[in-house]
């Protein structure tokens, strides 16, 4: 089951996109949850108090906190949640391209053919990112999902695994046939440098020498990678033009 929330605070728009949701799902045949907020800060505080959304359709122009604002502080700590911007076309543009990863939106009034085309993209993304990944370690078979990994460091043919909450696990291992299994079935972990495969959507910050990951980790970028990881985030970028066409 997938976790859908709509933050809008004209029921008659979320009542509509939760309208057209829930054809998806029929459609589809996905079980989801469906929640609606007024605020950003109830939908903050449900996120705390429940646990986060696979996606948010998000209003930019709310009454008290912005949509921009909570967006924020929603990647700040939920970094895998999507977020669809909804509004007007002129407003939708203003924010493109604040977050290093991509942004989504969809235009008031909602377009049915455009809704589904995101809703079948999130869903794809929802399932790679949650497709565990099986590894040896010590003679025992380990597993842990994908959405856990924050990167792979290599030293010689030792790889460990650096998760999210602080803890690790090491094998033996080369770091590049891990990269190329890891490209299907969507290519979310990008290689930054000879010892390090990142979790993109774990990405806060991007400068030419190094990224910024969830917690304030910082990993250098080689000089050799430099220029592939500025086509993937060219390539992420037209990726999200083009569901927004």
């Amino acid at each position: 089951m997938i976790r859908i929330g709509i933050c809008d605070d004209v029921p008659f728009y979320a009542d509509s996109l939760a309208k057209g949701i829930t054809h998806w799902q029929k459609e589809q045949k996905i079980m989801t949850q469906i929640l609606k907020f007024q605020s950003g800060e109830d939908l903050l505080f449900e996120i705390e108090c429940s646990g986060h959304f696979s996606v948010i359709f998000l209003d930019i122009q709310l009454t008290g906190l912005s949509g921009i604002e909570t967006a924020l502080q929603i990647r700040k700590q939920y970094p895998l949640i999507n977020i669809v911007f909804i509004s007007l076309y002129n407003l939708c543009q203003e924010i493109h391209g604040q977050c290093w990863w991509p942004i989504l939106y969809l235009e008031k009034p909602f377009n049915q053919e455009k809704l589904y085309h995101l809703l079948n993209h999130v869903h794809k993304e929802y399932q790679s990112i949650n497709l565990p990944f099986q590894f040896q370690s010590n003679h025992w078979l380990h597993s842990v999902n994908l959405h856990e990994v924050l990167y792979f460091s290599s030293d010689v043919r030792v790889v460990k695994i650096i998760l999210e909450d602080g803890s690790e696990h090491k094998m033996y291992h080369k770091l590049s046939d891990i990269e190329e299994k890891l490209q299907y079935p969507q290519n979310i972990f990008l290689r930054i440098h000879q010892s390090y495969l990142v979790n993109s959507r774990k990405i806060i910050k991007f400068h030419r020498r190094a990224v910024t990951l969830v917690g304030d980790i910082e990993l250098p970028v080689s000089k050799s990678r430099k220029d592939a990881i500025i086509q993937f985030q060219m390539d992420a970028y037209a990726e999200k033009d083009g569901l927004r066409q």
